[in-house]
């Protein structure tokens, strides 16, 4: 049935004109385009990562440690990115350009004060990681521990989507 969808959604979609040009570029550029969405979407980006595992994997990319390296350090760098961006005192610049919004701030610095640095861990989750990341910078929390738990996160995070599309995409 999927692929009778996939097959319709092709056939009558602009997309299918987009594929070949798309599956060229990832497979010139796979891991670093991988690196470069995991590293923006951990600034203050909202892009999906897990999108471009799965075209990786549909475009023919089966190096699994290659997928899940190169979107863990990508997505710590950015990481660390927002961190300075806090502990710098930029809040006021982030605020005036809307890059973080004060309400999700104000929930994920509560977060941060009740769970302690454990909270970090979710640094990978949509919507409140990033802001937990600017928070624990602005908190001035110790940059080792830090790295550890972000690290950790996102690591956990792209084992679990590259073993999903590559099991769902048939890249084992």
């Amino acid at each position: 049935m999927w692929n009778e969808i996939t097959s319709f959604i092709l056939e009558y979609s602009i997309i299918a004109d987009l594929i070949p040009p798309i599956t060229s570029f990832l497979n010139d550029y796979g891991l670093i385009s991988l690196f470069v969405t995991s590293f923006l979407a951990a600034t203050i980006l909202p892009l999906g990562p897990e999108a471009m595992v799965a075209a990786l994997v549909a475009a023919g990319e089966t190096n699994f440690w290659g997928i899940v390296l190169s979107a863990t350090i990508g997505g710590y760098l950015g990481s660390v990115t927002t961190y300075v961006l806090g502990y710098w005192g930029i809040t006021k610049v982030t605020s005036r350009f809307s890059i973080i919004d004060p309400q999700k701030y104000k929930m994920a610095s509560d977060f941060f004060e009740k769970y302690g640095a454990w909270s970090l861990l979710l640094s990978s989750v949509p919507i409140i990681g990033d802001a937990l990341v600017f928070v624990s910078g602005a908190l001035k929390y110790k940059f080792g521990m830090f790295s550890f738990l972000v690290f950790l996160g996102k690591f956990v995070r792209y084992i679990l989507a590259a073993l999903f599309f590559m099991y769902t995409l048939g890249g084992f």
